[in-house]
């Protein structure tokens, strides 16, 4: 997730994070990739330099991360533990007492996970309180975290292996906003990242360069033996 320097510190979930919950389960959000990005500008949210982030433009410190195949969102705040637990607390009473018509649940798992489901979409509500992490040679913290994930009922459990003949058919043929999010995959073929890096779309230049080092980064993952190709 690309850092935001903006923390949480108004606890109130805003119009457009609810929006999207909405939009998901009665409105066709998670449709495709073109609906997915009409319906979150709508909501107020406006797109980042990286694919498939964007930013909510009323209150900067709620990010969102989307992906087109199978279109899902999740949306993010950090700050400090006690705004970031009440502005979670808030979310899932709004869902709990009916907030979205349809969605119901609000019990959590063994890991303090929240969920909700509806007929077409599920809703998972993630806290995660600071934490230091020990590295060698150094203390790491990690700041305080919600995230909210809407996705598809029929979405696959496990990440789909990459196609880079349909990537290949995005990159030519595809609409800007299929592009955009294509520049921020990791496992791209060369000849679709030297197409990316020719479009005439500047969004999408722009987002193939912001993933860069996450590709590179991939691959020496998938060298290492680390990530499967």
């Amino acid at each position: 997730m690309p850092e935001s320097p903006h923390p949480l510190t108004n606890p109130a979930p805003p119009t457009g994070v609810m929006q999207l919950v909405e939009e998901a389960a009665h409105r066709g959000l998670l449709k495709d990739g073109d609906s997915l990005a009409s319906g979150i500008e709508r909501a107020g949210w406006r797109r980042d330099t990286h694919g498939g982030w964007w930013t909510y433009e009323p209150d900067p410190a709620w990010r969102l991360g989307s992906t087109i195949d199978p279109a899902d969102v999740s949306i993010f705040a950090t700050g400090s533990d006690a705004v970031v637990a009440a502005a979670a607390d808030q979310v899932a009473s709004h869902l709990t007492a009916g907030g979205v018509e349809g969605l119901v649940g609000g019990g959590a798992d063994e890991l303090g996970v929240r969920s909700w489901r509806g007929s077409a979409v599920s809703v998972d509500l993630y806290f995660s309180p600071t934490k230091t992490v020990d590295f060698p040679g150094k203390k790491i913290e990690i700041p305080c975290c919600l995230q909210l994930a809407v996705a598809r009922q029929d979405a696959p459990s496990d990440r789909q292996p990459s196609d880079h003949e349909r990537a290949r058919r995005a990159a030519q043929s595809g609409t800007r906003m299929q592009r955009w999010y294509l520049a921020a995959q990791d496992d791209l073929p060369a000849d679709v990242v030297q197409a990316l890096a020719l479009d005439d779309e500047p969004a999408v230049v722009a987002a193939l360069k912001a993933s860069a080092g996450q590709r590179e980064r991939w691959r020496k993952r998938v060298a290492d033996g680390v990530e499967d190709a």
